[in-house]
């Protein structure tokens, strides 16, 4: 059994009376296709996503959910903070402040935001999300930058989109993965999800 599954199982075993917790066991085939097991098997009203190498703050869905309730968005988002292997970075409990609330009737500026990298970012894991939202859309698997094509979709779907600059989520990055978000911040594929999408 691979040590990934043998502690997802002890993991279960320890809290195995919370009937809200599920292990998938499946090959390994991407993060695309993780998140889409989780959401087909999703139940509850709303979704978020934490990579296995990162780590967020104890109150970070609490405060994205009364973001959600409090300005019935669609989508919360928050800000992060990124980790290198050499430059641990720590972060003091922040006020939460709403930066912008995107509304659908303002999609262009919301479209800019996001080709500009502004305010809006791609990933998944630094949101909460209406689990309505997720339906008839799934992460693209087999494809490079994928969360840049979900988040466009979703967010030309969001009614509302609630950004907030509370640094909530961690991104631990090693020298890779470093480079991986130096070549996202500079992906040119955006203005072919517009055209996919518009």
């Amino acid at each position: 059994m691979m040590a990934a599954q043998t502690i997802a199982d002890q993991f279960v075993m320890n809290i195995k009376k919370d009937k809200r917790v599920q292990v998938i066991h499946q090959k390994n085939q991407g993060q695309s296709s993780a998140r889409n097991a989780g959401l087909n098997i999703a139940k509850g009203s709303y979704i978020g996503f934490v990579d296995s190498d990162d780590w967020i703050e104890q109150n970070m869905y609490e405060k994205l959910y009364k973001n959600i309730c409090l300005y019935n968005a669609d989508i919360a988002t928050c800000s992060y903070v990124l980790e290198y292997e050499d430059n641990n970075i720590k972060t003091t409990e922040l006020e939460e402040q709403l930066l912008e609330l995107f509304e659908k009737k303002n999609q262009k500026m919301l479209l800019k935001n996001f080709l500009n990298r502004e305010l809006y970012f791609s990933g998944p894991c630094d949101k909460l999300y209406r689990m309505s939202i997720f339906e008839n859309i799934r992460f693209p698997e087999n494809q490079f930058y994928e969360d840049n094509y979900i988040a466009l979709e979703l967010m030309l779907k969001a009614e509302k989109i609630a950004v907030g600059n509370g640094k909530y989520y961690h991104y631990r990055l090693t020298n890779f993965a470093h480079i991986l978000n130096e070549l996202n911040n500079s992906f040119s594929g955006r203005n072919e999800v517009v055209d996919r999408l518009c």
